[in-house]
């Protein structure tokens, strides 16, 4: 549905009687046309909590609106802006839902309602408000809801807090959801940043342990420092931890009052929400729980003047101190196209903990040493919590290099991304603050790396195997390595049949590759008389197009319309123990081609087939 309702009849007496407005501010906007939205909202404020930094409404029918009064003081233009859509005239789009669990019975009822929607409940005691909070109250099948809206300890933070009691002489299992319709500034589809995610513009999903400590949102889609930006918190400072977290498009997130699936290809920044669920737990007669979620400012107080502050003693201000003690590469000389870790482990070697989270970023190959806070790497993560005197945090990155020789790695500890502290000294103030960076650290890259994939067939991935009248298949009995092999053709007897069976997988070669050199493991095995003439060759552009008369075991290679174009090997033997081969594959630099391990039978006489283990292709370049 959309937001806007134009009421005609009501637009045209407004206009008749209202003097004419032909530039609204955001002040008081007569309609909110924001993305797919572009809905006014019919149910007007009547309660409010504010300071100099935020102001929280209500309306009569018990939802809430949050936006900015003075906002940051060292932020220009953001005062009297929308944090959620709707504000500061028109509330409604934000809700939240209680989900009630009886038995085999399960009832979702939306908290407070609009004059657009009446799918909600109204609250048995509406917004009662008392200068420093605002509380509503419902009450449905004996389940009581109180919603009390304040401020957080820090003054640019809106707490948001259900307890919800069952007064109910049976248990019942109850959750919670909060929808907030995000809305910074002019942007209805803003923008997230995640910790250890990053920047975020498709719908996504996090739970469990995966939920983040906290969001930011953003006014400007470049993310740019300057611009507006609102934080949720998750977890700590009295926040308490959903089960799961969605960033959802508004237009979707508004027809459920509980279900949302996300599609992760689906961008939000048309118009965008976020989720917050508490899953149903039981509550017992005359039990209670209380959820709270915070949203504000992303940054005023609480970033840029600090709530830990620094200890003082004998006159003398000390502070933490954080260095990157070392970095470790494993393996420690990963080879082309292999996934290495790298692990960069932090120290505070101050006298006072950090008091907060902060930033630590890898730097792979930079075209210089990095050069101060806000000179950030390829790569961050961040050490949560308060990091004590001298206690450590170890993060570890994944990094895949393209490219042989020698690489050059940096860290640096508590960078400066543009709004989390100040690009003098990051997010942590510290008693020395140009002793953050580590390296260089030089590593050497194998120039090889291998091409084949699940070459020891271990796993089930990497392999086709064509479906014939007797197909290829995993094998526990006869190994080279490890717990598996493949095998090919018919090995039992009284399987005899007119077949041919193979494994086969597409490899490219680099136009560039020095070398590439194929390695296997055979074990063949064959009840055909040693006296029958065996088939001179592939007979057919496409082998299994031909009939041919003898059993035989065969290694090819297809081209990229999987043809034949070349025999690396073709015999018909019953050695029963395994050989190794190895052919060299650098005339097919700069293609892709198929490698085609198979084994034909043609029905008569006794059975071929073969064994096949640790297939390796090495590619080295430059």
């Amino acid at each position: 549905m959309s937001k806007r309702k134009l009421f005609l009849p009501l637009l045209i007496a407004a206009l008749l009687i209202a003097p004419l407005t032909l530039s609204p501010t955001r002040a008081s906007p007569p309609i909110q046309d924001e993305g797919s939205k572009g809905i006014n909202i019919q149910s007007t404020p009547s309660g409010n909590i504010a300071n100099e930094y935020l102001q929280v409404l209500t309306s009569e029918a018990a939802r809430f609106i949050i936006g900015t009064t003075g906002g940051n003081p060292n932020t220009p233009d953001d005062d009297e802006q929308p944090l959620l859509f709707g504000y500061p005239s028109n509330v409604g789009s934000s809700f939240s839902t209680m989900r009630v669990i009886s038995g085999s019975t399960t009832t979702d009822y939306q908290l407070g309602n609009t004059d657009w929607s009446d799918t909600g409940i109204a609250p048995i005691a509406p917004p009662a408000c008392d200068g420093e909070s605002i509380t509503t109250i419902w009450e449905q099948d004996g389940i009581r809801v109180e919603e009390k809206l304040y401020f957080a300890q820090n003054p640019d933070t809106a707490a948001i807090e259900y307890t919800i009691k069952n007064n109910n002489l049976l248990s019942l299992e109850v959750g919670l959801r909060i929808m907030l319709d995000v809305m910074v500034g002019d942007n209805d589809g803003a923008p997230y940043l995640i910790p250890n995610r990053g920047q975020v513009t498709q719908q996504s999903e996090w739970e469990g342990a995966g939920v983040p400590e906290y969001w930011l949102a953003y006014e400007l889609p470049s993310f740019a420092a300057g611009s507006l930006k609102s934080r949720g918190q998750l977890s700590g400072g009295n926040a308490t931890l959903p089960d799961r977290f969605v960033i959802a498009a508004w237009s979707q997130a508004h027809e459920s009052a509980w279900d949302y699936t996300i599609d992760p290809d689906s961008s939000v920044t048309n118009d965008s929400a976020v989720i917050l669920y508490y899953n149903p737990a039981t509550l017992g007669p005359d039990q209670s729980r209380t959820y709270r979620t915070c949203y504000g400012l992303g940054e005023t107080i609480s970033q840029t003047h600090k709530i830990y502050l620094p200890l003082v003693l004998n006159s003398q201000t000390l502070f933490p101190d954080l260095i990157v003690t070392g970095m470790a590469v494993d393996p420690a000389s990963p080879s082309i196209g292999e996934r290495a870790s790298i692990s960069v482990t932090v120290k505070n070697q101050g006298a006072t903990a950090t008091g907060d989270w902060f930033f630590v970023d890898l730097y792979v190959d930079p075209a210089s040493p990095p050069d101060g806070r806000a000179d950030t790497g390829a790569y961050f993560d961040s050490c949560s919590g308060s990091l004590e005197p001298g206690a450590g945090c170890t993060l570890t990155f994944t990094h895949t290099f393209s490219e042989g020789g020698t690489h050059i790695l940096y860290a640096q500890a508590d960078t400066y991304d543009g709004f989390n502290g100040a690009p003098d000294y990051g997010r942590i103030q510290e008693s020395d603050e140009a002793n953050n960076i580590y390296g260089p650290l030089s590593i050497s890259i194998e120039p090889c790396r291998e091409e084949i994939a699940n070459g020891s067939f271990e796993s089930d991935g990497g392999w086709e195997i064509p479906l014939t009248k007797y197909p290829a298949g995993f094998v526990t009995t006869t190994i080279h390595s490890g717990s598996r092999s493949m095998r090919i053709g018919i090995v039992e007897p009284g399987e005899n049949r007119y077949s041919y069976s193979s494994v086969r997988q597409w490899v490219t070669i680099p136009a560039d590759a020095i070398s590439a050199t194929l390695r296997y493991w055979l074990y063949p095995t064959s009840g055909e008389p040693a006296t029958l003439e065996m088939p001179a060759g592939p007979l057919a552009a496409t082998l299994q197009e031909a009939a041919m008369s003898g059993d035989t075991q065969y290694v090819l290679i297809l081209d990229e319309n999987e043809e034949w174009i070349d025999t690396l090997f073709w015999q018909r033997s019953d050695a029963g123990q395994w050989t190794f081969h190895q052919s060299d594959l650098l005339a097919y630099a700069g293609r892709t081609v198929k490698l085609h391990f198979g084994a034909y039978n043609d029905g008569q006489g006794g059975v071929t087939g073969m064994y096949v283990d640790d297939v390796s292709l090495e590619l080295c370049l430059p």
